[in-house]
């Protein structure tokens, strides 16, 4: 067929210009496997050859880069719906919340620290801010009773302020709220050694042995309402 003919010239002639597979099928009207078949006995010139591997190099990092824009696309939304599902929270709502987060990282009082008060410690900014808005809202802290301390690697002393204010901002609250900072001499994650770090913030509640007792008893609550026994 004289069309066929002239497609097939046109293919090669192309390739002989050292054009790519999906350069040429933008050009005509010819299936993948068609075209190998036509081509697959041309050869290019060293050049042509660097310059089609190039593509193929750059077509896989766009590729790659395309993946990795819809799955991130893809976590946004799913992040998004779920975040939608969560409405308004009512007291009692907060109130297992902050009760899950200390029986998390709360410490606990057992029979060698039967006196031991409520002391919270992580590094998660959000949870801080959580757990901070429990104490005030479900607990009705006195903001006066609460102790904030701060705990930062030696190799971040330099960072000290930077870090403080990083922590008074998120809690809304004066940087001399953070009277107490603490050293930590242990070695470092390589994870934590960049401008990311933040330390770990501590929150000690003045006399509050008997509020540790109550929220005990709130997770032995949750417990028995699990059926947990």
């Amino acid at each position: 067929m004289p069309a066929k003919t002239d497609l097939h010239k046109e293919a090669i002639k192309l390739r002989l210009q050292g054009l790519t597979y999906s350069e040429i099928r933008s050009r005509i009207i010819v299936s993948q496997s068609t075209l190998s078949n036509w081509l697959s006995e041309i050869q290019l010139t060293k050049k042509q050859s660097e310059r089609i591997l190039q593509i193929q190099i750059q077509k896989r990092k766009e590729g790659t880069m395309l993946r990795s824009q819809q799955s991130q696309e893809s976590i946004k939304q799913i992040k998004k719906q779920a975040c939608n599902q969560i409405s308004q929270l009512s007291h009692k709502e907060l109130l297992l919340i902050g009760t899950a987060l200390y029986w998390a990282e709360g410490s606990k009082q057992n029979t060698k620290s039967i006196s031991q008060g409520l002391i919270f410690s992580n590094s998660d900014p959000m949870m801080i801010q959580i757990y901070y808005l429990w104490l005030l809202k479900v607990l009705t802290i006195n903001p006066n009773m609460i102790i904030l301390e701060l705990y930062i690697h030696t190799t971040q002393i330099s960072r000290k302020l930077e870090i403080t204010r990083y922590w008074a901002t998120r809690l809304s609250l004066p940087i001399s709220k953070f009277g107490r900072i603490y050293i930590k001499r242990q070695a470092l994650r390589k994870t934590n050694s960049n401008r990311e770090y933040y330390g770990l913030v501590r929150i000690v509640v003045r006399q509050s042995t008997n509020l540790n007792r109550q929220v005990s008893g709130w997770i032995q609550g949750i417990c028995k309402q699990c059926g947990i026994v």
